[in-house]
């Protein structure tokens, strides 16, 4: 799935987004790789903070953190020459930074991302306002129809779809068969999907 930061621009407007560290930590590195880090920061901070900012808002946790945490990750590493993509290789360790972040504050905002992920995957290419605004509709609604679904299919809903766990191993955490318990999941899929083809609908009228 590319980013937005694959399409991002940089340059005078984008500025305004944020501003890189005004020198790249040294951390006992050679000159010729802390040059080479210095440039890159130069090349990719802004367009990096720039796609965390309008893929995972303003935060918490912050972007700028963010970025330079994956940038530092760029930096511990001993040479730069083995990695294809510097831009891919800091998307990556950012995007991944930022989820692992966002689980981290809670459950229900873990939860929230992974559903998003699961039925919004191109969220983060799609970033205009009506996009954003669109999926954060959509996800709220996902979100009702969770709260209203009996409880034993909303928690096989969430442990296999969200979560990834077996079929079978949903079924040996809830106590039952293996057969309603897919039946759970199904069914909860397919309240899930009727209600966002009912708001889709609601919105082309």
């Amino acid at each position: 799935m590319k980013s937005s930061f694959e399409n991002l621009k940089t340059g005078p407007e984008s500025d305004l987004i944020s501003t890189p560290p005004a020198r790249a930590p040294n951390d006992g590195k050679t000159l010729s790789h802390v040059a080479k880090i210095d440039r890159l920061y130069r090349d990719h901070w802004v367009a990096l903070v720039g796609s965390l900012r309008r893929t995972f808002g303003d935060g918490p946790p912050d972007p700028d953190d963010i970025a330079q945490q994956a940038f530092q990750k760029l930096i511990e590493r001993d040479r730069l020459s083995d990695i294809r993509s510097i831009k891919g290789f800091l998307w990556r360790t950012a995007r991944n930074l930022m989820i692992n972040a966002k689980r981290s504050r809670s459950t229900r905002t873990r939860y929230d991302f992974e559903i998003e992920h699961l039925y919004f995957p191109s969220r983060g290419v799609n970033s205009t306002p009506e996009a954003v605004l669109s999926a954060n509709e959509e996800l709220q609604a996902i979100n009702e129809v969770l709260r209203a679904m009996p409880e034993k299919r909303r928690r096989a809903f969430i442990l296999h779809r969200v979560e990834g766990l077996s079929v079978s191993e949903v079924a040996r955490r809830l106590r039952l068969s293996r057969s309603p318990t897919d039946r759970h999941i199904r069914r909860a899929a397919e309240d899930i999907q009727m209600r966002l083809s009912g708001l889709r609908h609601e919105g082309v009228e």
